[in-house]
């Protein structure tokens, strides 16, 4: 074992031990001090400053990396880690690494786990010792998170369910949520379109937000190539959403499940080291509505929501579900393009058509003269059903988005079996 191994070994041990022990960092200039002693180590020391960090209720993954960055660059070589030794042995009481340390056991650099022989696990990097700070929404549909930092989403749908344009649609909610932001967080990568269609979508985007979106074209690249530039993309750029426009393509054979596997723990590992959310598009089977081969299962089982767009021919549309979620799901909505080709939101279709705005509130309002005024959830679902030709499935869909629409209201009655309805159209 060499002398530098040896020494990352150490710091894994100390750094491991003073997180068992409860040590937060909270103080600047403490934090500080732990960002020199192991900038003296190089890259090697970046991940277990944070580790060390990230136990703080301030801890943020960019101003961490930033902070480490800075020191790295800024370092004279006047702090190294003996100070951080001493400071676990003299004040957390560490038992010290010399009295526990095995010389046969030879041991990879900090924090990496192998089944190779030769390595360990490093079983205390996984204890969970503090709750983690709420997690903030990237974004929303409604009041429905849709995306948060460290995680990854996934958006299916059959060919010409407009994939492509529910992405810009996506960075249009994005803006409302995050008004400050001029879209240079955002990286897309599409691996399926020419570079016209890929061009199409940038220009979209631009039309749609003012915004110009830095998109990269991977079509013609193997897979570990297409792997390994958005990695070092992702690395340089530092963007906190990421879209991957054909995630099929990142693996060789879409039903190998030795590869499926492999891809989403390299999709968690970057989403968990770099704090983004990634956005993976998908085709759905031309003959059912699952996602296509077995990395589809695994994204399925895997991410933090799938978002399903389903083409409705007659209406010309394309609507929205929320197929699952970790947390609360958001109501279907309808979009398509307007006249100039950008995402245009318009109202579920009935009937295979989309009505305009104001036969669709005259049914609704009909549908109370009908009832007496108050109706409740089952009377005016079986109203909807009836009034817009629909089946109570999709009653129900309408009613939920004409709530959300503030066209109906509920009473005050906490107790749901008393809840009615009223029309506000």
């Amino acid at each position: 074992m060499n002398n530098h191994t040896n020494l990352i070994e150490k710091i894994d041990y100390y750094t491991s031990e003073a997180i068992l022990k409860g040590y937060v960092p909270e103080d600047y200039s403490e934090w500080t001090l732990r960002a020199f002693e192991f900038a003296s180590l190089g890259e090697d020391g970046r991940d277990p400053f944070h580790r060390i960090s990230s136990t703080s209720s301030k801890y943020d993954f960019n101003v961490c990396n930033d902070k480490f960055s800075e020191c790295v660059k800024n370092h004279n070589g006047q702090r190294n880690q003996v100070s951080f030794f001493r400071h676990c042995t003299d004040f957390l009481s560490i038992t010290p690494f010399s009295k526990v340390h095995r010389t046969d056991v030879p041991i990879k650099a900090a924090n990496t786990s192998s089944t190779q022989e030769g390595t360990v696990m490093k079983w205390r990097d996984f204890v969970i010792s503090k709750e983690p700070p709420e997690e903030i929404p990237l974004n929303k549909i409604g009041e429905a998170p849709i995306a948060t930092s460290g995680n990854h989403s996934l958006v299916i749908g059959k060919k010409k369910s407009r994939k492509s344009l529910f992405l810009v649609l996506w960075l249009t909610l994005y803006l409302r949520i995050n008004p400050k932001s001029d879209l240079s967080e955002i990286l897309i990568f599409d691996t399926e379109q020419g570079t016209r269609h890929v061009w199409k979508v940038m220009d979209r985007i631009y039309r749609m937000t003012g915004f110009k979106v830095t998109i990269l074209y991977l079509r013609g690249k193997s897979h570990t190539e297409r792997k390994e530039i958005i990695e070092e993309a992702i690395k340089e750029t530092k963007p906190k959403v990421v879209f991957i426009d054909g995630i099929r393509d990142l693996i060789s054979n879409i039903n190998d499940p030795d590869q499926a596997t492999e891809l989403i723990t390299w999709l968690e590992r970057i989403t968990l080291t770099h704090g983004v959310h990634i956005v993976n598009v998908l085709h759905q089977n031309k003959t059912d509505n699952n996602a296509r081969g077995h990395i589809g299962s695994e994204l399925l089982n895997k991410c933090e929501i799938t978002i399903e767009l389903e083409r409705d021919e007659k209406a010309d549309c394309t609507l929205v579900k929320c197929e699952s979620s970790r947390d609360i799901p958001f109501e279907p909505f309808a979009f398509r393009h307007d006249e100039s080709g950008l995402p245009q939101i318009v109202g579920i279709p009935t009937s295979g058509k989309v009505l305009p705005e104001l036969e669709r509130k005259n049914r609704l309002a009909f549908v109370f003269e009908d009832g007496g005024g108050q109706l409740t959830y089952a009377q005016l679902a079986e109203g909807i059903k009836i009034n817009f030709e629909v089946g109570l499935n999709k009653a129900k869909t309408l009613l939920a988005e004409f709530n959300r629409a503030g066209w109906i209201v509920k009473n005050d009655s906490t107790r749901k079996s008393e809840i009615l309805y009223k029309v506000m159209v």
